[in-house]
């Protein structure tokens, strides 16, 4: 399974915070995802930054990332963060 934990906040570091604006329908949709997964839009906006940066620094080593069927025979998607190759 994908640890993508390693940009969490260590115990011993002071959290920095950020303000971001978000548009009525993309809070909506991290709230509902907060709450399908059991846990917090802080949390949900930290494992979306680590997944970014193992997106980027596979992409860096020309590896793609896919989602494959459960039998692991067919690349259903390939996902491509177009901003991230410029």
């Amino acid at each position: 399974m994908l640890d993508t934990t390693q940009t969490s906040v260590s115990v011993l570091e002071v959290p920095k915070k950020l303000h971001i604006n978000l548009s009525p329908k993309v809070d909506a949709e991290l709230k509902g995802l907060a709450r399908s997964v059991g846990s917090s839009k802080t949390d949900l906006v930290m494992e979306a930054l680590g997944l970014l940066k193992l997106v980027y620094d596979e992409s860096q080593q020309g590896n793609k990332l896919a989602i494959v069927s459960s039998d692991g025979k067919k690349i259903l998607k390939e996902l491509v963060i177009t901003r991230l190759l410029r």
